[in-house]
């Protein structure tokens, strides 16, 4: 996914995880594919016993940015990504394991923009990687 966002151009001021070994491993990942430089924070917030008010307080910290990248588990993370974008409804969003989901936080309530799971990356990482070659003539 760290390729597939960085073959989108994808913008990340902030990466931010939960505590646990394999999300902080995976946010440092794809922090390198980004070419994000600062350390990944880490927050509570984000760990599988979290509860949706630790995620709503994430999220105002944050608020002030452009770009915020969240690293965290399921089913907590697709429950309150769910939640945040049909304004407490309580929906879920279905996350597979290493989806990635957009979410614009300027619209109320906060508007998701895409959502991609890892055979869906697979197919758009190849597509941009395919286009983005250099073309070269046969002579």
């Amino acid at each position: 996914m760290g390729q597939v966002l960085g073959a989108l151009k994808v913008q990340v001021d902030v990466i931010v995880s939960s505590p646990l070994k394999r999300a902080l491993q995976t946010a440092q990942f794809v922090g390198t594919e980004l070419g994000y430089e600062a350390k990944v924070e880490v927050s509570p917030a984000l760990s599988p016993d979290a509860d949706y008010p630790a995620f709503q307080q994430l999220v105002a910290r944050y608020a002030g940015h452009e770009g915020v990248l969240v690293v965290g588990h399921n089913p907590s993370l697709f429950q309150f990504l769910g939640r945040l974008v049909t304004g407490n409804g309580g929906a879920n969003l279905r996350l597979r394991k290493g989806a990635v989901a957009r979410v614009d936080l300027d619209q109320h309530p906060p508007q998701l923009q895409w959502l991609i799971d890892p055979r869906m990356g697979r197919q758009i990482y190849a597509s941009v990687a395919k286009n983005s070659r250099p073309k070269t003539s046969r002579k």
